[in-house]
């Protein structure tokens, strides 16, 4: 009695199991450096690197070397751009209390010639004065925006 009514909860909350599920033919892929037209020259290889820990702790797909692999991704990281949050004084003017950094990214499977993504990321930056020129702030936030790039990108290849 108890498990048909748990069973009609959960089709009916609109729960669907994730599947992860590799492109056609393709069970091993190998990850290229990222090219990036971003001021952070370093946010490519960070997002490539996110990918492919992606790719390990998933169960669609294994990383092999390049020359092993059935598909190469190859990937862009197309933007990053910072953004002030404004907040208002109780005088009413504006200030920036905090930053947010974004990028877009996106890759290609080859030789099946897959597009993947773009998709886009957002990471928050700490708030106050310092905000703009925290250099320890700024990499955590590349390093969680790469993160969350790589997921993403992930959820894109396997989530066809």
């Amino acid at each position: 009695m108890i498990f048909p009514a748990l069973a009609l909860l959960a089709t009916g909350c609109g729960y669907r199991p994730v599947v992860e599920e590799p492109p056609a033919g393709i069970r091993t892929v190998a990850v290229a450096p990222f090219e990036t037209h971003a001021p952070e020259p370093e946010l490519g290889a960070l997002v490539a690197a996110a990918l492919q820990r992606e790719i390990a702790s998933g169960s669609a797909l294994r990383l092999a070397p390049a020359a092993e692999a059935d598909a190469i991704v190859r990937g862009t990281v197309e933007a990053a751009d910072d953004v002030p949050d404004s907040f208002r004084t109780r005088s009413g003017a504006p200030r920036a209390a905090s930053w947010t950094t974004s990028a877009r990214a996106s890759a290609v499977l080859e030789p099946a010639g897959l597009s993947i993504g773009p998709v886009e990321a957002r990471a928050p930056r700490i708030a106050g004065p310092t905000a703009s020129t925290d250099l320890a702030a700024r990499e955590r936030a590349m390093r969680g925006l790469a993160a969350e790039l790589g997921r993403l990108l992930y959820r894109e290849l396997v989530g066809r």
